[in-house]
């Protein structure tokens, strides 16, 4: 199927090729980013770029993972793809590294789980950024009961405790400037 919506691609071009600049113009000008909420807390983010710019954008994905793979993390390639996303559009080194019970721990970018305050590393410039919360008081102080709710801004619904799950990995101490929720 793709071979062959190359080719139509291909015989378009060859068939009209004064036209193809306007297409491509008219194509640039919508181009555009989306959210869509997705169930358990997640969300799926996609854009609609220019062909070299998304090329661009995924080898650069694709090289961060491997070169983590290569470094020796179980992580799955597309998590690690995904991870370096965030870190890159949001300018906070975040990562997760495995514990040695196989589960992924937060942490600073450069740090191990148990040095993280030590701020012995470079860090990228952060950007300030606002989410709107609206939870409930016992939501917030019972973080443990699984059957509450609370809303996300531009986002929706989403279990309390999805929350409380993810803002350990961008809070950390007060000398530290990481992302905070």
């Amino acid at each position: 199927t793709r071979r062959a919506s190359q080719l139509v691609r291909e015989l378009a071009q060859k068939a009209d090729p004064s036209a193809s600049r306007a297409r491509a113009e008219r194509a640039a000008r919508a181009r555009n980013v989306t959210m869509h909420p997705l169930a358990d807390g997640m969300a799926r983010i996609s854009a609609t770029l220019r062909a070299l710019d998304a090329a661009a954008v995924m080898k650069v994905l694709t090289t961060s993972a491997e070169s983590q793979r290569n470094a020796g993390s179980r992580v799955p390639h597309q998590a690690l793809q995904a991870d370096h996303l965030v870190s890159s559009i949001l300018g906070a080194p975040l990562t997760r590294q495995e514990a040695s019970d196989g589960t992924e721990q937060p942490t600073s970018a450069g740090q191990s789980p148990h040095n993280q305050s030590s701020g012995a590393h470079t860090r990228t410039p952060r950007i300030r950024l606002d989410v709107g919360i609206v939870i409930t008081d016992r939501a917030l102080l019972c973080g443990e009961d699984e059957t509450e709710v609370a809303r996300i801004e531009g986002y929706g619904p989403v279990p309390a405790h999805i929350l409380f799950d993810t803002c350990l990995l961008y809070t950390s101490d007060a000398a530290d400037d990481s992302l905070r929720v």
